[in-house]
C-alpha cells in the first residue's frame, strides 16, 4: 500500500514519549538513542542503569534511592528524578523541573553531552542498543497491544514521534500484516532517506485500561503472523517464501503469472533477528520454497530460516538458489532483480525444479567456504569429521541450568511448593525474566506450552494472575504462555501413546518449552516400578529434544522424601534433575541439581527460597536468600531478608523463632518511619510474634514486616526472645518508642 508522507499530529496527552527527538548527529544514533530510552521506561533495566553509578543504592518500594537522590521505578513515571525529594511527591516535583527521563540527570550532574548519554550510559551498565534490538523492541508501559485493526484507524488516532523523521527520512511505503480474517495486525514501515538509504521500523496500536489508542513505532512481539496470512488460508498450493515484502510486492507486479501456482509471502521486515518470532503456522503441511539471495549473508540468513521451520514441523521445504551469476560491478538492487527474475524464469518455468537441502549445503560449501550443520549423518564419521562440524553452541533456554532441548525432571514431596515453582519457570521463560537475582535466567521471551493434569482452573488462573502482577508482565508477553488444563476442557489427559499425543499436535509444535504436571496424570505408567513402564515417558521426551524443544516434568517422591516415584527408568535418558524440598519447621524452600550434564560447580549449588504469597495485593514472589539480604526481589518489590544463619537447627526447643542477635552488631543509623516503630512495639509486647501474625497487626504484607525486622535486628532495636530494646544504630531507645 502506498501512501503519502502524512502530517501526524505526534505528541498527545498519555504519550510515554518524554524525551526531545534529533539530538543525534544521525539516524543512527538517533535510533539507538531512542531504544535506550524506551528501556529506561522499564524497572529492570533503569535500576541496572543505576547500579553502575551507585553501587550502595537500592530499591525502596517503588523509589531507587541513591544518596540525597529520588528516581521513580513505578511504570507511569520510571526514570522521574529529583534531589532531596520527598518520596510522596517525586513525581509532581519532576514534572515541575522538567527531570522526567534519565537523560536529564546524566547532564545536570554526570556532565555527559544530551546527544551521547545513551551510549555512555549504556556502554557503563553492558545494555546493548542495536538496530536489530530496536526493531524487535515490543514493550509500551501501562498500554497493551491491540491484535485487530483496520486501516480507518491510521486517520482516528495519533502517532508517536518518529527518530527517523527528524534526519530527513519520508514515509514511503507501508506493509499491512493480516490476521487470518483479513483484519490488521501491524505494519512494517518503510521509510527512505534524500540519499536513497531505506531503514524499516514496525508500526502497532496500543491501548491503556481507559481506552485511550495510539500508534508507536514498535513492534508486536512473538508469535506474530506472516505477511499476507490471510490469502495464504484462502488458497492452497507451495509457498514461495520471499526475503522481504518489497520482494513480495515486486513479483506481484511484474510476475502476476505466479499467484495462479504459488503463495507469496515473507516474515517481519525480513529481519534475520525475527524469524524465531515467527508464527510459521500458515507454511504447516505445505511445500514451501526459500528464496536464498545472492552472496553469504544471504545463504546463512536462509539457513536460519530452513532451520526454526524445520524446528516448527514445517515441510517439506526447497531452495531457489541464484543461479544468474552476477557480474562483480553489478550490486544495484536492479541488477539482483534482473538475476532473480532470470533465476525465477529458469528454476520455476523453463525446469519446474527448485533445489533440495543436501545442494543447498554444497552449494554454499563451494561459492562461500560456510559449512552448514547437515540434517543427519548418514554414516559413521571419524574423530576428525566430528571436530571438523559446525556445530554451534546450546541455546539458553533458563541459564545456567537448562538448554534448549534439554530434558527436564522436577520432583518433589506434596506440599513442597514444585507446582507454585513451575509456574514462575513457566512465566519466567515466557516473558524472558530472570529468578533468584539471575540464578536462573531466561535470556529472551519463548513460547511456553503447560499441559496441567491436576490443577483446578480456578487455582491455575490465580496463581498466574499473581505471578503476571509480582514480575511485571504485559498481555502481549502473557500470550507467549499456553494451558491445557484437564479440569478446564473437562476431560482426562494422558501422553504416553501417539493417540493421545496426536489431539495436543499444535500445541506441541508451536512451543518451544513444554511443562508438563504432573507424571501422577499424564504418564501414570511411569509410576511403576517396571523399566517398560517409562517407554511412553522418554518418547515423548525424545520426540520433543529431537525437534529443539525443551520438556519440562513435574514428578512426585516416594515415601523415602528422597527419589522420585516409580521406576528408575524415567531418568536415565534425562539432562536435568531438580529436587525441590521443604526444610523442616520453616517457609523456607530448597532447589538441588540431583542430576546434569556439563554444568560447573557454581551452577550446581542448592538455591534456597522464600516463597510469598499475598492474596490481598494480588502478587506471588519467589526470593532467594542472596536477593533478600538486598531487600527486593527480581520483581523490585519487599522480600523477607532471613539468611541461613537466621535459621534454627530443626531440633531447636524455640524452632520457628529469630534467635537472638547481639546488640553491638549495629548497622549504619538510619530513619525510623512508623511501620518501624509499630514492629518495635508488637515485638516489645511479643518477640516470638510469627512473620505473617507480625505483618497482621502492623497493617503490612508479610515479605515488608520480615525485611523491616531483619533490619531491626541488625540495627539492634528488637530482640527476638524478649530482651529489651537497647539504644542501637539508629538512635532510639525505649523511652523515644
Amino acid at each position: 500500500m502506498l501512501i503519502d508522507t502524512c502530517k501526524h499530529q505526534w505528541r498527545r496527552k498519555k504519550s510515554n514519549i518524554c524525551w526531545k527527538i534529533g539530538k543525534c548527529v544521525d539516524y543512527n544514533a538517533e535510533v539507538r538513542r531512542d531504544l535506550f530510552n524506551r528501556k529506561m521506561q522499564l524497572k529492570s533495566y533503569l535500576v541496572k542503569v543505576l547500579k553502575s553509578k551507585y553501587p550502595d543504592g537500592f530499591c525502596d518500594g517503588d523509589v531507587f534511592v541513591a544518596g540525597s537522590y529520588r528516581f521513580s521505578l513505578r511504570w507511569d513515571t520510571c526514570g522521574y528524578w529529583r534531589r532531596h525529594s520527598q518520596c510522596g511527591n517525586l513525581e509532581h516535583e519532576a514534572e515541575i523541573a522538567k527531570t522526567t527521563h534519565v537523560e536529564s540527570y546524566a547532564v545536570q550532574h554526570l556532565g555527559i553531552p544530551e546527544g551521547l548519554v545513551c551510549e555512555e550510559l549504556a556502554r557503563s551498565s553492558e545494555i546493548s542498543l542495536s538496530y536489530a534490538e530496536r526493531y524487535l523492541f515490543s514493550e509500551k508501559p501501562g498500554f497493551s497491544l491491540v491484535r485487530s485493526f483496520d486501516s480507518s484507524c491510521l486517520k482516528k488516532y495519533p502517532f508517536e514521534m518518529n527518530p527517523l523523521e527528524v534526519h530527513g527520512f519520508q514515509l514511503r511505503r507501508m506493509y499491512p500484516y493480516n490476521n487470518p480474517d483479513g483484519t490488521i495486525h501491524h505494519y512494517v514501515c518503510m521509510f527512505e532517506s534524500l540519499e536513497g538509504i531505506t531503514v524499516e521500523l514496525p508500526l502497532t496500536l496500543w491501548e491503556t485500561s481507559d481506552g485511550y489508542r495510539n500508534f508507536d513505532w514498535l513492534h508486536p512481539g512473538g508469535p506474530f503472523p506472516l505477511y499476507q496470512l490471510n490469502f495464504l488460508y484462502g488458497k492452497r498450493g507451495p509457498v514461495l517464501i520471499c526475503e522481504d515484502e518489497k520482494q513480495v510486492e515486486y513479483f506481484r507486479e511484474k510476475h502476476p503469472w505466479l499467484l495462479k501456482h504459488v503463495c507469496l509471502t515473507t516474515w517481519s521486515g525480513g529481519k534475520s533477528a525475527a524469524i524465531d518470532r515467527t508464527d510459521w503456522g500458515g507454511v504447516e503441511n505445505r511445500f514451501g520454497v526459500i528464496i536464498v539471495s545472492p552472496g553469504a549473508d544471504g545463504y546463512k540468513r536462509a539457513n536460519k530460516l530452513y532451520r526454526a521451520m524445520k524446528r516448527l514441523g514445517v515441510g517439506p521445504i526447497g531452495f531457489l538458489m541464484p543461479r544468474a551469476r552476477l557480474q562483480a560491478d553489478q550490486t544495484s538492487a536492479s541488477a539482483m532483480l534482473s538475476a532473480l527474475d532470470e533465476d525465477i524464469t529458469e528454476s520455476l518455468l523453463q525446469k519446474h525444479e527448485v533445489a533440495d537441502r543436501a545442494e543447498f549445503v554444497k552449494d554454499a560449501r563451494e561459492r562461500f567456504g560456510l559449512d552448514f550443520d547437515p540434517d543427519f549423518v548418514e554414516s559413521a564419521i571419524s574423530g576428525r569429521e566430528l571436530l571438523a562440524l559446525p556445530l554451534s553452541d546450546a541455546e539458553v533456554v533458563l541459564g545456567p541450568m537448562i538448554m534448549k532441548g534439554d530434558r527436564v525432571l522436577v520432583y518433589a514431596h506434596r506440599g513442597s511448593g514444585k507446582t507454585w515453582l513451575i509456574c514462575f519457570i513457566a512465566v519466567a521463560c515466557a516473558s524472558g525474566r530472570s529468578l533468584f537475582v539471575g540464578r536462573l535466567e531466561a535470556p529472551r521471551p519463548l513460547r511456553v506450552l503447560v499441559i496441567d493434569g491436576e490443577m483446578g482452573g480456578r487455582e491455575l488462573q490465580k496463581r498466574y494472575s499473581m505471578i503476571f502482577n509480582a514480575m511485571g508482565t504485559p498481555e502481549h508477553l502473557q500470550d507467549n504462555l499456553r494451558i491445557v488444563a484437564a479440569r478446564i476442557q473437562g476431560r482426562e489427559i494422558q501422553l504416553e501413546t501417539p493417540e493421545e499425543r496426536e489431539r495436543f499436535k499444535e500445541d506441541i509444535a508451536w512451543a518451544d518449552v513444554i511443562i508438563a504436571d504432573s507424571m501422577f496424570c499424564l504418564f501414570p505408567n511411569a509410576m511403576g516400578s517396571q523399566l517398560d513402564g517409562a517407554r511412553g515417558f522418554n518418547e515423548f521426551m525424545r520426540a520433543n529434544s529431537l525437534q529443539g524443544k525443551t520438556t519440562i516434568v513435574v514428578d512426585h517422591t516416594g515415601k523415602n522424601k528422597r527419589n522420585s516415584y516409580g521406576t528408575i527408568g524415567k531418568e536415565l535418558g534425562l539432562e536435568l534433575v531438580l529436587k525441590v524440598e521443604k526444610v523442616k519447621n520453616h517457609e523456607l524452600f530448597r532447589l538441588s541439581v540431583e542430576k546434569h550434564r556439563n554444568l560447573g560447580s557454581k551452577d550446581v549449588q542448592p538455591i534456597e527460597y522464600v516463597l510469598n504469597v499475598d492474596e490481598d495485593a494480588g502478587i506471588a514472589q519467589l526470593a532467594s536468600l542472596s536477593e533478600m539480604e538486598d531487600g527486593a526481589d527480581s520483581a523490585g518489590e519487599d522480600v523477607p531478608c532471613m539468611t541461613r544463619k537466621d535459621m534454627p537447627a530443626s531440633g531447636d526447643n524455640d524452632a520457628g523463632r529469630m534467635p537472638s542477635v547481639p546488640t553491638d552488631c549495629h548497622d549504619a543509623p538510619c530513619e525510623l518511619d512508623d511501620l518501624d516503630r509499630k514492629i518495635i512495639v508488637a515485638l516489645e509486647v511479643d518477640p516470638g510474634l510469627s512473620f505473617r501474625a507480625l505483618a497482621a497487626k502492623t497493617g503490612t504484607s508479610k515479605g515488608t514486616a520480615v525485611a523491616r525486622r531483619k533490619k531491626l535486628e541488625q540495627a539492634g532495636l528488637v530482640r527476638p526472645k524478649g530482651g529489651s530494646v537497647e539504644k542501637g544504630g539508629l538512635g532510639v531507645d525505649d523511652n523515644e518508642v
